[in-house]
């Protein structure tokens, strides 16, 4: 009895202790994603590094179209939470960022940026509907 126990206590012990959360939001619509936005872009993503604690990373991008804001030729960008963003090298997405206050760019998996066929459709859309079209 004392042996089942000791089981019972460290299996209820586990799971009120586990902090594991998971990232979960609805993808805004493209015009909820553009207005909510600071800086709105098409890049390929140059280099990035992972946080230590595997809750995010910091990405390079290089800037090849702005649709709103105004963004130098290369940028970073940091996305943390396990919320945050993947990216990979070389491919090239439609980014909706916001600005810190300390100036740097951030984003995360509910902002609403896209790459593919999905960057495609979102590439029209802005042209068709950006203020700076």
């Amino acid at each position: 009895m004392t042996k089942s126990l000791y089981l019972y206590s460290a299996i209820l012990l586990s799971l009120v202790t586990t902090h594991a959360y998971a990232c979960r939001c609805t993808q805004p619509s493209m015009q909820e994603a553009y207005d909510a936005s600071a800086l709105v872009v098409q890049a390929n993503v140059s280099d990035f590094a992972g946080m230590p604690s595997g809750e995010g990373n910091v990405a390079i991008l290089k800037i090849k179209q702005a649709w709103k804001g105004q963004a130098l030729d290369k940028i970073s960008v940091i996305s943390l939470t396990n919320c945050h963003f993947s990216w990979e090298v070389d491919k090239e997405y439609i980014v909706f960022l916001y600005e810190e206050p300390n100036g740097m760019y951030s984003t995360d998996r509910c902002m609403g940026n896209v790459s593919g066929e999905e960057g495609e459709r979102a590439v029209k859309w802005l042209e068709e509907n950006s203020a700076s079209k």
